[in-house]
C-alpha cells in the first residue's frame, strides 16, 4: 500500500501480506494454481479487487466480469509472477499505440525496465524463484494461430460470464474452467465443439443479414413514396423540446404553488398527473423524431450502422467465418448448461434505433415479422 507519508514509496499491507505469502508457500510446495484457488475460494479469502473495495478504495471502476469476483488460475498466476512482491518496480510493460490515444498495447517483457530494491519485499528471492519453477514455463506469443484468434476471448460461461477454455486438439471444443476453484456457480459441466459455435453463429449472421435487408426494404420503400423534410423535422424536434420543457416546468410550479397555499392538495395531484401524462407523451415522441434524424444523413440516404454493417453479408455468399468478420459484427457467444448458445451481436443501438423508427410509421405486422426472425438468432 502507499506509504501515507511518501506517496512515491510502497509499504507492506500486512493482512494482504498473509495471503500473498501464502499463495507462493502453497505453489512453492507444488500445489497447482487450481489448488490455490479452489483453497481461496473455500476459505471466503478476499481477492485484490474485494478487498481493496473492503478497505476503502475510491476507486470506482474494476476490470471484471462481476461485482463480486473470485479467485482464479489467472489472478493466482499474476501475483505469483509479480516481482513487486521482492521489492522490484516494473515499468513500461504496456506503452500507447498512438500519440494522443488512451489505447496501450503490450510490451515485450525483454524490454521491461526493473528497479530493483524499491521497497521491502513480501517474499524472499528464493521463494519467488522456487515459485517460477513449479510454475509453466512463461512463453510470450507474437501470434496466435487462425483458430484462436477467430472466437478468442468472445466464448463466455452464460452463469459465471468468464472467458471459457479452448483446448488445443484437432477438434477444438470450448469448457469453462470455474467448476474447478469455486463451488459458487452452476456452470456448464459439457464441452462446447467450437465446429458447433462456428455453425451457430454462421446461421445467426444470416438471419441478421436478412434483417438488415428487410429493414432497409422498407425504409426505402416508405422514403420513396414521401420526400422526408429533414429541416421541418428538426423544426418539429426543437418544438416538442420546448414544449417538454415547459412541462416540466409546470410541475415544478404547481409543486410551489402548493406550497404557498395557492392550490389544494386534491387540486395539486390532479394537476400534476394531467400535466405529466402529456410530458410522458411528449418524451415518447420526441425519442421517435431523434431516432429519424439519427437514421437520415444530410443527402437523405439511409444512416444506420446495424444495417451497413450487415447487410453486406446477405448479398455475399460466406462460406466460412473469419476474424476479420467477427471482430466487427460480433461481441460474445454465451454458453449455458445443455449446450445452450446466446449469440451477442454488436450494433444493437443502431439496430434498436432503426426499430424505433420504423415503429413510429409502421403496421403492426412489420414489427412482429422482424421479431420472429430475430428470435431465431439464438
Amino acid at each position: 500500500m502507499k506509504d501515507p507519508a511518501n506517496k512515491n514509496h510502497l509499504l507492506i499491507d500486512p493482512p494482504a501480506a498473509e495471503i500473498v505469502r501464502r499463495i507462493f508457500r502453497m505453489m512453492g510446495n507444488g500445489h497447482p494454481s487450481e489448488q490455490i484457488a479452489k483453497a481461496l475460494n473455500s476459505d471466503a479469502v478476499l481477492t485484490p479487487m474485494l478487498y481493496k473495495r473492503a478497505a476503502g478504495c475510491s476507486r470506482t471502476s474494476w476490470p471484471s466480469v462481476q461485482n463480486e469476483n473470485f479467485w482464479t488460475t489467472g489472478l493466482v498466476a499474476k501475483i505469483l509472477r509479480d516481482e513487486r512482491y521482492i521489492g522490484t518496480n516494473v515499468y513500461g510493460k504496456r506503452i500507447r499505440d498512438q500519440i494522443g490515444h488512451y489505447h496501450t498495447v503490450k510490451v515485450s517483457k525483454s524490454e521491461w525496465i526493473t528497479a530493483p530494491g524499491t521497497h521491502d519485499g513480501i517474499v524472499t528471492q528464493e521463494e519467488f524463484d522456487k515459485a517460477q519453477l513449479a510454475m509453466r514455463e512463461f512463453k510470450e506469443r507474437d501470434s496466435l494461430n487462425l483458430g484462436e484468434l477467430v472466437l478468442r476471448r468472445k466464448v463466455r460461461c452464460g452463469v459465471c460470464g468468464y472467458a471459457m477454455t479452448r483446448s488445443q486438439a484437432k477438434h477444438p471444443t470450448y469448457y469453462c474452467r470455474t467448476n474447478r476453484v469455486s463451488d459458487a456457480f452452476a456452470c456448464p459441466t459439457e464441452r462446447v465443439p467450437e465446429a458447433d459455435i462456428l455453425e451457430a453463429v454462421m446461421d445467426g449472421l444470416h438471419v441478421q443479414a436478412m434483417t438488415a435487408v428487410e429493414m432497409a426494404r422498407i425504409w426505402e420503400e416508405r422514403h420513396r413514396r414521401k420526400e422526408r423534410d429533414t429541416a421541418a423535422l428538426r423544426k418539429n424536434v426543437a418544438a416538442l423540446r420546448e414544449a417538454y420543457s415547459k412541462l416540466d416546468q409546470q410541475v415544478k410550479d404547481l409543486y410551489e404553488s402548493f406550497g404557498l397555499g395557492e392550490i389544494s392538495k386534491a387540486e395539486y395531484i390532479a394537476a400534476k398527473a394531467a400535466v405529466i401524462q402529456k410530458r410522458d407523451t411528449a418524451s415518447k415522441q420526441l425519442a421517435e423524431w431523434v431516432a429519424k434524424l439519427e437514421n437520415i444523413s444530410e443527402d437523405g440516404k439511409l444512416d444506420n450502422q446495424f444495417v451497413a454493417r450487415f447487410r453486406p453479408h446477405a448479398e455475399a455468399e460466406i462460406e466460412e467465418i473469419t476474424q476479420e468478420i467477427l471482430s466487427d459484427i460480433l461481441r460474445e457467444v454465451h454458453v449455458y448448461p445443455g449446450g445452450r448458445l446466446e449469440i451477442i451481436w454488436n450494433y444493437r443501438e443502431e439496430y434498436t434505433k432503426m426499430i424505433l423508427e420504423l415503429e413510429g410509421e409502421s403496421q403492426n405486422r412489420t414489427q412482429e415479422g422482424l421479431d420472429l426472425l430475430q428470435s431465431r438468432t439464438t
